[in-house]
């Protein structure tokens, strides 16, 4: 325990991890979303996010009626490797993103 993380809504996060007694120093599972406007485009937008190395799964909330993708790899959960596994995805959606 003991790590640095910056003090931002990822660090407080993988502080959270840590503390709740997660291994740091091995890789885990570490998924985010990302909603997109319809389910149409979800199933448009999976490929290509898998290309990158993510499980995506597309989500449609019964209620609401909104779609998100969850997007999942497997790595080291360090603050740079999240805050680039929300980036990376974000950019291929960012064309359909919901306005």
């Amino acid at each position: 325990m003991g790590a640095h993380y910056p003090d931002d809504d990822d660090g407080e996060a993988l502080r959270r991890v840590e503390e709740s007694g997660a291994d740091m120093l091995k890789p885990m599972k570490i998924e985010t979303s990302i909603d997109v406007p319809s389910e149409k485009q979800a199933h448009l937008l999976v490929e290509r996010i898998a290309a990158l190395g993510y499980a995506p799964h597309i989500f449609v909330d019964g209620e609401s009626g909104s779609v998100s993708i969850y997007c999942a790899r497997t790595m080291m959960a360090t603050h740079e490797a999240v805050v680039a596994a929300q980036a990376e995805p974000n950019e291929i959606c960012m064309p359909f993103a919901a306005r």
